[in-house]
């Protein structure tokens, strides 16, 4: 489906499966009550596509260097609510993690861009976690360290 115009397509009700939209003129396309598994999205338009509210887009995902263009009403509190998923490139098997797991995915010729360009994505980021836009990145420290820090602070014992 890649690259396709689905201009003013009705797609109510359908059932995609590893549906790769990537490119895909959705302009005016009818995505009402439809079920999106594993859909690529990425560099779509869906400007102004129909959708509702209670469709499936389970594991939907774009990756973050081509977003879609997407509906208003699509904004990120929705895109999150129907767990649209943004992922950095080379993160090939979208855990967040640049890792080993990526490699497998590219070299199998399952990634996105099985070039060597997508080969050299993962290698720059090889052992760093993937942004993916809707996750809050603050550092939130882990619970051990305030164990380790009370144990390290020295004890003050008073005798009255």
């Amino acid at each position: 489906m890649a690259r396709r115009g689905f201009t003013n397509a009705d797609l109510t009700d359908a059932n995609l499966w590893d549906a790769n939209l990537r490119g895909a003129d959705l302009t005016n396309a009818d995505l009402a009550n439809a079920h999106l598994w594993d859909a690529n999205l990425r560099g779509s338009n869906l400007t102004r596509a129909r959708f509702a509210v209670h469709a499936t887009w389970t594991n939907a995902y774009y990756y973050t260097d081509n977003e879609p263009s997407w509906h208003p009403d699509m904004d990120q509190a929705w895109r999150d609510s129907v767990d649209i998923v943004a992922i950095s490139p080379g993160d090939w098997n979208r855990d967040g993690v640049f890792d080993a797991a990526d490699y497998t995915v590219w070299r199998d010729g399952d990634s996105p861009d099985s070039t060597t360009a997508g080969y050299a994505l993962w290698v720059a980021n090889f052992g760093q976690l993937a942004a993916t836009g809707s996750e809050d990145t603050a550092a939130v420290p882990e619970p051990g360290t305030l164990l380790l820090a009370l144990a390290a602070a020295p004890l003050r014992v008073r005798h009255g």
